[in-house]
């Protein structure tokens, strides 16, 4: 007779399952935001968005492969895979957060099911402390350790599925040292990496083109007109027309190429 894992592996789905690495903690006011270089009078030098993508994407891949150093050994480089990073719009309630796919999705679930029913009393408490309901939190999941061992694994999410992987690392990880969170464990496995990668990857090159925007954007915020429908000028206040200014340059920073930097660079008299 077959086991019911041998059974949840014949009718195992044929695509990977997606799961939310809770562990990470976004970068926003985080050990993980990017360190940027800083110019010769030690103002930081940054050009917005598209190094801060960039650099979410290297993060991602580093904090994935750093993690798989702390998982057994059903986990691999070949189905522990980064999927990607999201961030949410605004800050306030949520935060960045790492996505990867697990490719031997059955093997590698009952494994950690298999684990957290092991240590039950743990597991339990962890859910507890995640998923009560208190002021300023309402949960949507439950903390009932009874009714998540219920849930068949076809119908664990991607939140339920990383809180399997979360509950793994932290307690086979974070015992030794209780104040030592396993995030700052990963930490140290990237942090050089990471920071190397950034000094490496920057465009050095624009350094003195990014000051020269600046300087010309600054121009701008006493100097646009704006006009009204019969071509007069309309004399707005200070903040109307470099809010125009900063959309000219934010539009400079999205389309920032070769061709962009020279057109804009002839409007801006660079």
């Amino acid at each position: 007779m077959l086991t019911t894992i041998e059974i949840e592996q014949q009718i195992a789905p044929i695509d990977p399952k997606i799961a939310a690495l809770h562990c990470f903690r976004g970068t926003y006011c985080t050990r993980w935001e990017p360190d940027y270089p800083t110019d010769s009078h030690g103002e930081r030098i940054d050009d917005g968005d598209v190094i801060f993508n960039d650099y979410l994407e290297q993060l991602g891949k580093e904090y994935v492969s750093a993690t798989l150093t702390f998982l057994p050994e059903v986990f691999t480089l070949d189905n522990f895979v980064f999927e990607d990073v999201r961030s949410p719009r605004e800050y306030n309630f949520s935060t960045d957060r790492i996505f990867v796919e697990l490719k031997n999705y059955y093997n590698q679930i009952n494994f950690l099911r298999g684990y957290a029913a092991f240590h039950r009393a743990k597991f339990d408490f962890y859910l507890r402390e995640r998923y009560t309901s208190r002021s300023g939190f309402i949960s949507f999941y439950d903390n009932d350790v009874l009714l998540w061992e219920q849930k068949h694994n076809d119908d664990l999410d991607h939140n339920e599925i990383g809180d399997y992987i979360c509950f793994y690392l932290i307690n086979e990880h974070e015992g030794d040292r209780p104040y030592y969170k396993i995030d700052d464990i990963i930490a140290e496995e990237i942090d050089d990496r990471l920071r190397n990668w950034v000094y490496e990857n920057y465009r050095y090159q624009n350094i003195d083109l990014l000051n020269a925007i600046d300087r010309a954007v600054a121009a701008m915020v006493e100097s646009i007109p704006l006009w009204d429908r019969d071509g007069k000028v309309m004399l707005f206040d200070t903040a109307y027309r470099y809010a125009d200014a900063t959309d000219i340059y934010a539009r400079i920073m999205r389309t920032y190429n070769a061709d962009s930097v020279a057109v804009y660079g002839q409007f801006f008299e660079l």
